[in-house]
């Protein structure tokens, strides 16, 4: 079965990946570009951050611990070797720079130990870093196994005027062994007519040598021109740094076999999850965020389960059952792990990006700058004039154990100074009974579903988990996407 984790992709690699277990392994992380990056929502403007790639002056303590207690330790003595001079090199100039490599050196270490001796790593950067990243691939895989350096052109409109545009990216091929998988023919392509009309008959080349052509087309060069997607493009998900399909088709069906596993420890919004599973093989993807987990898992419905004409619900059943998701709260156990662990982190939040996402929400990045509260779910209502018209409504999520009734009270502060029609208040445990009154005090009546709803809407976490939670909402049930998104569906990830 295909497999999804949730959590750190070192960790889950040590924990959950045999040893050479994998026939192909591609990544796509950070590229050190000191910047955040955001993930745009299908029919609105709002934004959450998906991924930061700004990175401490400090080298990650975890993985640089780890390092040094394995110096000795086969790959990592060589990786240990790279990173002593690297650490000489960039420490004073750019020590973030040196931070972003032992933590991709680290990881690289355990991708060779999970391939197969058949297997083969691609690794996307970009020229700022590749240099440093191929001098560490080199540690860790050996000169001899580098086979390609492989350039992504995406030529587009540029305003660069300072210099000449940069329109590519780099990816590096190696090899675990000699012995490596390659299928040339699984990715040919047609010869332009001059030379399908120049080689038509016999050419003889000095020496008595003759040329042919292949039937099957030529092998690409190692400089491949594939557009960048547009906002118009149907693959689009609104993920930033999303890759095309055809630039990772062509690298699984060239260098996994048809019965091989494809590891994606950077998985993102699932472009080598579903490139694999369109080309018939199996997959493993990592992501760290819930926020690209909910990406994935609705790219993946709309790929290859909304289009069987089935509802929402079955389609969620069926890929639950060709797919294992490992790291999602699946009973209140696992809620309340994950509220534990993201307590007081500033950064990630992931306990409430969990929260918001699961019930169709988008989430919001930081308290303050959003009017304090973690995200916001769309509704419909209709116009005087009969048309649907979109409405958001607040969501606050808390992950204490106890809640009190003034929480309650600031949720409806910000339904009242926004001019909202309700609220949605999600909490790990059930509130008390003073909360419920609270809660309860004001009622809205939404005329798309003709139903009337408490202003404030409490969720707990297990209704989460339940799914009992949609009974309380004015949403649609059990209708699953065709095409575009239409506004009968709540708000949901593009």
């Amino acid at each position: 079965m295909n497999k999804l984790y949730y959590g750190d992709n070192l960790d889950i690699m040590r924990k959950h990946i045999t040893d050479e277990s994998v026939d192909l392994c591609y990544i796509d992380p950070p590229f050190n570009s000191n910047k955040d990056y955001n993930i745009i929502y299908d029919g609105s403007t709002a934004q959450a951050t998906a991924f930061t790639d700004v990175w401490s002056k400090e080298p990650p303590a975890k993985e640089e611990e780890y390092i040094m207690n394995h110096i000795e330790d086969g790959k990592y003595a060589e990786l240990y070797k790279v990173l002593k001079g690297l650490k000489m090199l960039l420490e004073k100039n750019n020590p973030a720079l040196y931070s972003y490599l032992t933590n991709i050196g680290i990881r690289i270490v355990e991708i060779h130990r999970v391939l197969k001796d058949t297997g083969s790593f691609y690794l996307h950067c970009d020229p700022t870093a590749s240099h440093y990243i191929k001098i560490m691939l080199d540690a860790v895989f050996g000169p001899k196994n580098f086979r390609n350096e492989i350039v992504w052109f995406y030529p587009s409109v540029s305003a660069t005027k300072s210099g000449f545009p940069q329109k590519h990216d780099i990816i590096l091929r190696y090899s675990k062994g000699d012995a490596v998988y390659f299928n040339g023919d699984a990715v040919r392509e047609a010869y332009d007519e001059k030379t399908v009309s120049r080689y038509k008959n016999k050419v003889i080349f000095p020496g008595g040598y003759e040329a042919k052509i292949n039937p099957k087309g030529r092998l690409p060069y190692d400089v491949w021109k594939i557009p960048m997607l547009r906002n118009v493009s149907k693959e689009r998900t609104g993920y930033p740094t999303q890759k095309p399909l055809a630039l990772l088709e062509r690298i699984i069906k060239s260098s996994c076999p048809p019965d091989g596993i494809v590891l994606d420890a950077y998985a993102g919004c699932a472009t080598t999850c579903v490139a694999a599973q369109k080309s018939n093989r199996q997959w493993v993807g990592i992501d760290i965020t819930y926020l690209a987990i909910n990406v994935i898992k609705e790219r993946l419905l709309k790929e290859f389960y909304y289009g069987l004409g089935i509802g929402a619900k079955e389609a969620n059943r069926k890929l639950n059952n060709d797919t294992i998701i490992f790291g999602v709260p699946k009973d209140i156990e696992g809620a309340r792990a994950l509220a534990r662990e993201t307590k007081g982190d500033r950064v990630r939040k992931e306990f409430e990006k969990w929260a918001v996402s699961s019930i169709g929400g988008i989430p919001h990045e930081k308290k303050g700058g959003d009017g304090g509260t973690d995200g916001e779910l769309w509704i419909n209502e209709f116009t005087d004039a009969m048309k649907i018209n979109k409405i958001s409504i607040p969501i606050s999520v808390k992950s204490d154990e106890r809640v009190v009734p003034s929480q309650i009270r600031d949720l409806r502060g910000v339904i009242e100074r926004d001019n909202s029609p309700m609220g949605i208040f999600i909490s790990l445990e059930e509130i008390s009974d003073g909360c419920k009154v609270e809660a309860k005090q004001k009622q809205y009546k939404n005329n798309y579903t003709n139903q009337v709803y408490p202003q404030i809407v409490s969720i707990t976490a297990q209704e989460i988990i339940d799914g009992t939670y949609k009974s309380k909402l004015p949403i649609v049930e059990d209708i699953a996407p065709q095409g575009k998104k239409k506004a009968v569906k709540t708000q949901k990830l593009a």
